[in-house]
């Protein structure tokens, strides 16, 4: 019951439900918890640690509008590991309904399933928004994967909008984060992100994979 009232969102959720071959490590699990009480919040991350099996949790914390904590286990070669889950004091904005969807890892082929995710064309959308905050090229590199993957995406990244607060409009959005990954340095790009990749995915230039990313916005830009 309590799955169902969150939605899975972010980089994992977008490499492991949607890009199938193309995925890429990940490090955390990213949920919205449909409120933006903080502390309801935190409740309901105590009550799913509750239910958890076979990992000790750690650390619940508050890192601005969402709680953190660790779920420690032992893995395959015997040495400590973990996974940080982050859930977010957020309600529940998106172009298109939520879906039960397995996620599935390319690496151990193993999967889950049970819980909401994102449509794809939201968690694009998403992901943008991410890229018009930040410089990471793990953003760079799920946006490139992802937007061949999607249908129309303007009035996803409208819910987006509004979700984050921002007061803007698409187009106007679109403009502003294509200048923003004009600036971003390829290189940066490429030695900070090619160790989440697997070796087969890793592009094989960054420079053409940012100046693609810009030719992609812009034609997108044109339809909104």
């Amino acid at each position: 019951v309590i799955s169902k009232r969150l939605a899975f969102k972010g980089g994992t959720a977008l490499s492991k439900v949607y890009l199938g071959k193309l995925q890429r490590f990940s490090e955390d699990l990213d949920f919205d918890s449909n409120t933006e009480s903080i502390a309801e919040t935190m409740r309901l991350c105590k009550q799913i640690a509750e239910k958890l099996t076979g990992y000790e949790i750690k650390e619940f914390r508050r890192v601005r509008g969402t709680i953190q904590f660790y779920c420690m286990y032992e893995g395959p070669s015997g040495m400590a590991d973990h996974v940080r889950v982050d859930m977010s004091a957020k309600k529940i904005l998106s172009a298109k309904p939520l879906a039960i969807k397995p996620a599935i890892s390319a690496v151990t082929q193993r999967s889950v399933t049970g819980f909401s995710v994102y449509a794809i064309e939201d968690l694009a959308a998403q992901k943008l928004g991410a890229l018009g905050r930040r410089y990471e090229g793990k953003d760079f590199y799920d946006v490139h994967a992802a937007l061949p993957l999607c249908g129309a995406l303007g009035s996803a990244i409208t819910k987006m909008l509004m979700a984050e607060k921002i007061d803007t409009n698409a187009s106007a959005f679109l403009k502003q984060v294509i200048q923003q990954i004009k600036k971003a340095d390829y290189k940066k790009l490429r030695n900070l992100t090619n160790p989440y990749i697997p070796v087969p995915n890793r592009p094989r230039s960054w420079q053409q994979l940012k100046n693609d990313l810009i030719l992609k916005l812009e034609l997108l830009q044109e339809k909104i």
